[in-house]
């Protein structure tokens, strides 16, 4: 009896401060080192590819029917791309051949681009954005490009799990408890976006096996509170984790998302996300795999989130603008115009400071003429004719004017 006993107090111990000890090893740490290995087991995320397929089912939408995508997604540092093939449902729920669309995303680390189509029609939609901060983060939060497999859901400023339990007090539960026969220590955080609650599991490296968020009314949905946009609860759901060991690391293999959203009307919309992965590879060879590539047909145009009134269209592996041919002969017919004219106006120029040393040896000596006279003169000559120097000076900034918008126009063409 005593050694059962002893063997149980081996495998759990609960200290009385709330730091758990699992294993005979003893294994001891706080809430924040829990957290801190946590963060640390997602850090496969930097450089990998895997193929994600994912089943998705909607109820409470109309007109939007539950579909299947079919992603890979890789990520080098900061260069990231999603390739989704997404295919809807029938009545039978079962997928419908040949229709839906495909999708690719790619962040380069400098620019954003988006090529998208319906399958079996053409030509396809191309998007290009220099300011693509939000973009990238607001897939990298979305269900349906897999990011609650790095632990990230919108709806919370997006940040990510690790990231709001880092910035709030978190408290571990007294009693572990076990997912699919693993021990796991329970962390619970509450934030203004809502309670967090992750189950993280010490023998599978320290990955979440679970996690939750709750939210109630006076919750924050990013930067409003759920009662002002009119919905009673929201709660995320994320489960039946599926890990495995790629080159020692724990990485999913799979796992399911659920998300009900409770309305003051009395409606509710649940989203149910089913994961599938596989052929994953840690530190790969991106060029081997063709990745980060930017195949959009040469002639194909694009539209530039930054320049929208703009015409664009790709050539040869770069943006290249459209720029009506007439407007550059009427620029060069302008520009000419103004050199003659600067021209005609530098030979008057030549005549009036004849005219002006005329008329400067009637003026009176300063010391010994009469002064009045002198301010006569010179206030008739600055009403008749301006400063010759500030005609000129006006002139050559107007060609300098149209020589740096023809410039422009020319850079533009060739970048």
């Amino acid at each position: 009896m005593i050694s059962k006993t002893c063997a149980m107090l081996s495998i759990i111990i609960v200290v009385s401060n709330g730091t758990c000890v699992f294993g005979q090893n003893k294994d001891v740490i706080d809430s924040t080192e829990i957290v801190r290995r946590y963060k640390e087991s997602l850090s496969w995320i930097q450089s990998v590819s895997m193929k994600i397929d994912i089943k998705t089912g909607k109820e409470g939408i109309p007109g939007d029917p539950p579909n299947q995508t079919s992603l890979t997604f890789r990520q080098d540092g900061n260069r990231v791309e999603w390739l989704a093939r997404v295919t809807p449902f029938g009545n039978q729920r079962d997928p419908v051949l040949g229709k839906g669309y495909v999708t690719k995303d790619i962040f380069t680390g400098s620019r954003y681009f988006n090529l998208a189509n319906n399958i079996g029609m053409d030509p396809p939609n191309a998007i290009i954005s220099d300011n693509y901060e939000e973009d990238f983060t607001r897939k990298q939060a979305h269900p349906k490009f897999g990011g609650v497999l790095q632990g990230r859901i919108f709806g919370s400023d997006y940040r990510s799990i690790p990231a709001l339990l880092s910035a709030h007090k978190v408290s571990v539960r007294d009693n572990p408890e076990t997912i699919d026969g693993t021990l796991c220590h329970v962390l619970e955080a509450t934030t203004k976006y809502g309670r967090v609650t992750v189950w993280i599991s010490p023998e599978k490296g320290y990955n979440a096996l679970k996690w939750v968020i709750n939210k109630s009314r006076d919750h924050f949905f990013d930067k409003t509170t759920l009662s002002d946009i009119k919905l009673d609860s929201w709660t995320a759901v994320f489960d039946s984790v599926k890990l495995q060991k790629v080159d020692d690391v724990f990485v999913p293999k799979g796992g399911a998302f659920t998300l009900t959203i409770e309305k003051t009307d009395g409606n509710t919309t649940v989203l149910n996300y089913e994961y599938k992965i596989s052929n994953t590879q840690l530190n790969p060879d991106f060029d081997a795999l063709g990745a980060f590539k930017i195949d959009i047909p040469n002639g194909l145009p694009v539209f530039h989130r930054e320049f929208p009134a703009i015409k664009y269209f790709w050539q040869d592996g770069r943006l290249v603008t459209k720029v009506d041919e007439k407007f550059i002969a009427d620029l060069d017919s302008e520009i000419e115009q103004l050199g003659n004219e600067a021209k005609a106006e530098s030979a008057a120029t030549d005549k009036t400071t004849e005219l002006s040393r005329e008329e400067s040896a009637i003026i009176p000596d300063t010391q010994t003429g009469n002064e009045e006279a002198k301010r006569e003169i010179s206030e008739v000559l600055s009403e008749s004719g301006t400063s010759p120097v500030l005609v000129l000076i006006l002139i050559s900034l107007l060609i300098i004017g149209v020589g740096v918008i023809r410039w422009l126009v020319s850079r533009r063409l060739k970048t």
